[in-house]
């Protein structure tokens, strides 16, 4: 190989070097910005979904849990769906899996309150607790719609 060619190889190499080094700005800077951290050892509580719903300018907000303490299946959101407001627009699953925090600011249909009180524990959490009415909306059976039988259930 000639002069002129390892001359011009040195030269390659050189350019390719500078090219590939690290970014001038951060070279410029002596202090690099730290990477942003998350705190995994702060866990959101039940106390925090809570109050997350209740400053969410609902009217009421319920607190459901299964009689038998476990953990909420499918099942429970299908049933939770058919009898509530079909308006309610904030359920949030909350204390590990194991309670939905409701919150609505329409009134249920008669039946609905009952069916929901029959299949879970049932805590109103509203600053005005929501006081049954019979003389509420009509069900959604005479407005035109069905209301579909709980999955659970087998006829």
């Amino acid at each position: 190989m000639t002069t002129a060619g390892k001359i011009f190889i040195a030269g390659l190499f050189a350019c390719l070097c500078v090219a590939c080094g690290p970014d001038p700005r951060q070279t410029a800077n002596d202090s690099p910005t730290p990477a942003p951290t998350v705190d995994v050892s702060k866990k959101k509580t039940f106390d925090d979904d809570l109050t997350f719903v209740r400053t969410g300018g609902f009217q009421y907000v319920f607190v459901l849990r299964r009689k038998d303490g476990g953990n909420w299946a499918g099942s429970d959101t299908t049933f939770l769906r058919n009898n509530s407001p079909s308006q309610t627009n904030q359920r949030l699953l909350s204390d590990d899996g194991k309670a939905v925090i409701l919150g609505t600011n329409f009134r249920f249909y008669p039946g609905q309150w009952d069916a929901l009180h029959k299949e879970f524990d049932f805590q109103d959490m509203s600053e005005v607790k929501y006081e049954k009415n019979e003389n509420d909306d009509e069900p959604p059976a005479k407005k035109g719609t069905q209301t579909v039988p709980d999955p659970r259930k087998k006829s």
